[in-house]
C-alpha cells in the first residue's frame, strides 16, 4: 500500500508514534510518506529540522512541506498539499491530531478522490488540554469541534491512545463512540537478551557509583510542574531511605520550570540528572532501574517502561487502568507523599515483589505495547 502520514511535529528516529508506523510499515513493504511542516511547530523542543525538505529515512520518504501561513503553531495550512497527494496517489491517509485545520486539506482531497481511505487519531486529553479557558471553551469546544464535526463523516476511522483520549474526544469534540477505536502507544526494545540487560544494570550502577542492593528508580521526559517530580523528591527525602534509595532523572526541563527544579535538587544527593538522552539511552536506563516512577501528566514513557518489562508506579486516575496488567505496577492515591512513602518503604523492604512485578512486565508488557505487535495490527486491518 502506499500510506502517508500527516503530522504537525517530526523528527528522525525519534520514539513518537509517527517514527515507528512510518519505519515499521516501511519495513513491511509498504511506501510510506511522512509529511509534516517545514518549520518547527513545537514549544517544547528547539532542535534543529533537516535542511532538506524531501528525503529518505529508514525505507520511508519524509517530505517537509512550507505553509501558507501559521498563526501561533496551532493554526496553519500546507502549501501544495493537495498536489503533493496527487503526485503520491495514496491508498490510505493517516492524519496524527485530528484537531488541526490540515484536515480540512485532507478531506477536500477525499471528495475529489473517494477510493482513498482516510484514518485519523486523537492524542489529547482533558489533563494535558483544555485546561484554562481559552484552550476548553475557544480552541477545542468551539474551533476543533467544528473542525472535526465537518471531517469526521471522511474518516472510516478515528483511533483513541488511551482511555482519557476516547473520554475527551466524546465530551469535548462530541465524536460518535462507535467511530472511536483503540491504538495504544508503544515502544519497541533493542534487546532481549538477559545478559545484556545485566549489564546496562551493572554500568549504569557504576556509573553513580550505586550499591547493587540500592533501589534504584528512574522519571523523565518533558519536566515541568504538571510531572510532579517535587512530589517524588520530597517523598523519598522524608522517607528515612534516602540513603538507600536513588533516583535517576531524564530528559529536558521546562524554562519556565528550570530555576524552581533546580532549588528543588540543590543539596540533594540522591537524584541523578541525565538530561536529554536518546531512546537507546532511555531504555537502557529502564534496564538499570528497579522502578520506574510517573505521577504526573500522561508521557510515552509510561507505554515505552511497560514495554521494556520495568515495574511501574502511577497515581490513581479512572483512565489509568489499562496500565496494570496484574501485577506489574502499583499505583498512588493522587498527590499523597505519605501513601507514596509507603509504597516507597514497601518495595525497598521487599525485594521479591520488585521481581515478581518485573516477571509480570516482561512476559505482559512487551505483547501489549511493541509497536511491532500494534502496527501489523494495525496495517493489516488497512487491507
Amino acid at each position: 500500500m502506499k500510506i502517508i502520514h500527516i503530522t504537525p511535529i517530526y523528527w528522525d528516529d525519534w520514539g513518537y508514534q509517527e517514527n515507528y508506523l512510518a519505519k515499521i510499515q516501511a519495513k513491511l513493504g509498504h511506501q510510506v510518506t511522512v509529511i509534516c511542516p517545514n518549520v518547527n511547530l513545537s514549544s517544547y523542543h528547539n532542535s534543529i529540522l533537516e535542511k532538506k525538505d524531501d528525503y529518505f529515512f529508514f525505507g520511508f520518504r519524509v517530505k517537509r512541506l512550507q505553509l501558507t501561513f501559521n498563526l501561533l503553531n496551532r493554526f496553519y495550512l500546507y502549501k501544495n498539499l493537495q498536489k503533493t497527494l496527487n503526485d503520491i496517489n495514496p491508498d490510505v491517509i493517516m492524519i496524527h491530531g485530528l484537531a488541526c485545520l490540515p484536515a480540512l486539506q485532507v478531506a477536500k482531497y477525499k471528495k475529489k478522490n473517494p477510493y482513498v481511505d482516510l484514518y485519523a487519531d486523537f492524542h489529547a486529553d482533558a489533563l494535558i488540554s483544555a485546561n484554562n479557558f481559552f484552550s476548553k471553551f475557544i480552541l477545542h469546544k468551539l474551533i476543533w469541534k467544528i473542525v472535526i464535526k465537518v471531517v469526521a463523516k471522511n474518516f472510516r476511522k478515528i483511533y483513541y491512545t488511551r482511555p482519557s483520549v476516547k473520554r475527551f474526544s466524546i465530551e469535548m469534540y462530541n465524536v460518535k463512540e462507535n467511530k472511536l477505536h483503540p491504538l495504544l502507544l508503544g515502544s519497541e526494545k533493542n534487546t532481549l537478551d538477559p545478559d545484556e540487560i545485566r549489564n546496562c544494570r551493572t554500568q549504569l550502577r557504576s556509573k553513580f557509583n550505586i550499591p547493587e542492593d540500592d533501589l534504584v528508580i528512574c522519571t523523565g521526559g518533558k519536566i515541568d510542574h504538571w510531572k510532579k517530580i517535587d512530589l517524588l523528591i520530597n517523598a523519598i527525602d522524608k522517607s528515612g531511605l534516602k540513603n538507600k534509595i536513588h533516583l535517576i532523572i531524564f530528559g529536558s526541563v521546562e524554562s519556565k520550570y528550570l530555576e524552581e527544579y533546580k532549588n528543588l535538587i540543590s543539596n540533594i544527593n540522591f537524584v541523578y540528572e541525565m538530561g536529554w538522552i536518546n531512546e537507546n539511552e532511555i531504555e537502557n536506563v529502564y534496564h538499570a532501574s528497579d522502578v520506574a516512577i510517573f505521577l504526573g501528566n500522561h508521557s510515552v514513557l509510561w507505554e515505552k517502561a511497560i514495554c521494556c518489562g520495568i515495574p511501574t508506579i502511577f497515581s490513581e486516575d479512572i483512565d489509568r487502568g489499562y496500565l496494570d496488567l496484574n501485577g506489574n505496577n502499583i499505583f498512588v492515591k493522587n498527590n499523597n507523599i505519605n501513601d507514596l512513602i509507603e509504597k516507597l518503604k514497601y518495595l525497598s523492604d521487599n525485594p521479591k515483589k520488585i521481581q515478581l512485578m518485573r516477571l509480570v512486565a516482561e512476559e505482559k508488557g512487551y505483547k501489549l505495547f511493541s509497536y511491532s505487535n500494534i502496527v501489523n495490527k494495525l496495517t493489516e486491518s488497512w487491507r
